[in-house]
């Protein structure tokens, strides 16, 4: 009996010692690319890429040129994504973060049109290209 409660013991660390799935895009492809606001880089803007999964999304910032990345530890794993925008820049003069620049159908995931599809090239790199917002 004894060997038996201890089995099932060993048993049941070993199946529990996976734990709970973690965010599968932890570790991801090394992704970068350009956005831009009409013919202007978006500069300041925030990416959130919205995979299947339910977790928060990896997000990056776009710097003064437009460029951005997303580097491996960031998350994005291969597969396809639905891009929202957060681009708020400054407060207005009662001291309330101002309104989004980018148009309000980027700011939500069952609305925005942008998609970013991960794949990495054979070097292990991912270049999404220019992500164009629209007015």
């Amino acid at each position: 009996m004894r060997t038996l409660t201890i089995g099932l013991l060993i048993l049941v660390v070993v199946v529990g010692c996976g734990g709970p799935k973690t965010n599968d895009a932890a570790v991801g492809v090394p992704t970068r690319g350009i956005a831009v606001f009409g013919d202007k880089p978006a500069a300041g803007a925030i990416l959130l890429f919205h995979g299947s999964g339910t977790g928060i999304p990896p997000r990056t910032s776009v710097q003064t040129d437009g460029k951005f990345e997303v580097p491996a530890s960031g998350g994005l794993a291969e597969g396809v994504y639905v891009v929202t925008v957060e681009w708020r820049i400054g407060a207005d003069e009662n001291g309330d973060v101002r309104k989004s620049i980018a148009p309000d159908r980027y700011t939500r995931k069952e609305s925005s049109p942008l998609r970013a599809t991960v794949k990495p090239r054979p070097d292990g790199q991912c270049d999404l290209g220019t992500l164009a917002i629209t007015k």
